[in-house]
């Protein structure tokens, strides 16, 4: 991934696109998002109003980044609290022409209603559910990313039903990832790669494979295993 990124040339987001590499036709569907993103913006709290000014940085490179962690034969990307559309609808209209299918989750009707009229402002096929989280099938995805949704020992829980063996969860933190991290791995196990972000000096990018709850790792308790071959014999 680039580090060279002049944050203040993010003008516009086209400038956002040609930063990392992608074409104009990216540029163009994401100025199309933020039409209908400030629009929307205006009505509903879709994020810190006083992060508006400096969107192109603070929202669209900071997902715009993830994709340089997308392995190229991905093709199935869940989003997790998709609300702003950040990252979901951003790698979305970076990499829905090389195939991979974005599916929204967001159980905020309005946002929803927010997320359907941008994804059609932008041409993209997305699969939106308007529902929470806990309450979708376990269906595991390449894909799995999420931002500023809760501390990863919760975030965990929402992630892992839509992990398999081969899923890749792109996960944005702040400056308190590694206290996070610690509080995490009392419930969860998982393998990590940590990525510096190129939009904020103080934040992360946590890879994870092979999320796993240390619950299902637990034995039975030795009083209840003597209790079973008691009742074997």
């Amino acid at each position: 991934m680039r580090r060279d990124i002049d944050l203040r040339s993010l003008d516009t987001p086209q400038a956002v696109a040609a930063a990392f590499g992608f074409s104009a036709a990216v540029g163009d569907r994401l100025a199309a998002f933020d039409r209908v993103f400030m629009e929307a913006a205006e009505i509903h709290n879709l994020v810190a109003r006083s992060t508006l000014p400096d969107r192109f940085a603070r929202h669209y490179a900071d997902s715009l980044q993830l994709a340089a962690f997308i392995p190229e034969s991905a093709c199935t990307h869940v989003d997790l609290g998709s609300g702003a559309g950040f990252p979901g609808l951003v790698l979305a209209a970076a990499l829905s022409d090389r195939g991979l299918k974005t599916r929204l989750v967001e159980s905020t009707g309005k946002k929803a209603a927010f997320l359907a009229q941008a994804a059609d402002a932008m041409g993209l096929d997305v699969v939106l559910e308007n529902a929470r989280i806990e309450s979708l099938a376990p269906a595991p995805a390449d894909i799995v990313t999420a931002r500023a949704l809760a501390p990863l020992e919760k975030l965990f829980g929402y992630v892992a039903p839509f992990c398999g063996p081969e899923t890749v969860a792109l996960l944005p933190k702040g400056q308190d990832v590694a206290a996070e991290l610690t509080e995490a791995a009392k419930s969860w196990m998982y393998e990590i790669v940590t990525h510096p972000s190129v939009t904020n000096a103080d934040a992360a990018i946590l890879e994870v494979r092979n999320l796993a709850s240390r619950a299902l790792d637990r034995p039975e308790p030795h009083s209840r295993r003597r209790q079973s071959k008691g009742r074997r014999r």
